[in-house]
């Protein structure tokens, strides 16, 4: 799919529904937003900023991003290309730097909300998505977590309208024996077969005293890569 061929302004509707839902099962508030815009001076197709609250405290910015195959969130401010070894799956003669993982210095940990997709036909799967969060392992850029559904999982959604849920998923954070891990990252869309439109949240601490910290121990740590 192309994101040029969509209109972004018709997207707003799933995309508050998709909030409102995770606004109940969090107690996070989404506040009023403007329209996903296109950014081409980025490595992903659009997005928005929506302010953040918990209780009374301002507790961040939500960043939706719209997604198309080939999509990432890679740069080459904490490391240059020629400094890594990129698989041939992952090269991109246009702004190839999209698979470059980037420092999340400050960051806490860092959330994934998977908000719908929408397949080619203009089926919309609310809360559906399949991306890769790729690292740095010997100076190559590798896979390290799914996030979100499997190839399988993901195509039903799409196609079958098999339902899925509102989860949360750690792109940066603890692993379970207490190492850091997704420092650095970047998330990209291509490895599954599936061409559709993403829109994923994400969301970032940096408060070591933020009242959502306790609520961020409850997200999801990711299936790791074979």
């Amino acid at each position: 799919m192309d994101a040029n061929s969509i209109n972004l302004k018709t997207l707003r509707r799933p995309l508050e529904e998709a909030l409102s839902a995770y606004e109940q099962r969090t107690g996070i508030k989404f506040q009023d937003f403007p329209d996903l815009t296109p950014t081409p001076e980025k490595a992903n197709s659009a997005r928005t900023v929506i302010p953040v609250t918990y209780g009374t405290v301002r507790i961040g910015d939500f960043y939706a991003v719209v997604f198309v195959k080939g999509d990432g969130t890679g740069d080459s401010k904490t490391y240059r290309r020629n400094d890594l070894t990129i698989p041939l799956e992952f090269h991109h003669i246009e702004k190839p730097e999209r698979v470059i993982p980037r420092a999340k210095t400050g960051v806490i940990c860092e959330g994934l909300f998977p908000l719908f997709s929408m397949n080619p036909e203009g089926y919309t799967a609310m809360f559906a998505a399949s991306l890769d969060e790729l690292t740095i392992n010997d100076k190559t850029i590798t896979p390290l977590w799914r996030l979100g559904q499997t190839d399988s999982d993901y195509s039903k959604a799409l196609h079958e309208k098999v339902p899925s849920k509102p989860q949360i998923y750690l792109t940066v954070g603890e692993t379970l024996d207490g190492k850091r891990m997704g420092d650095p990252h970047s998330i990209y869309y291509g490895r599954n077969i599936e061409d559709a439109l993403q829109v994923v949240g994400f969301l970032g601490i940096t408060d070591p005293n933020s009242p959502i910290l306790n609520i961020s121990k409850n997200w999801i740590l990711p299936s790791r890569h074979n």
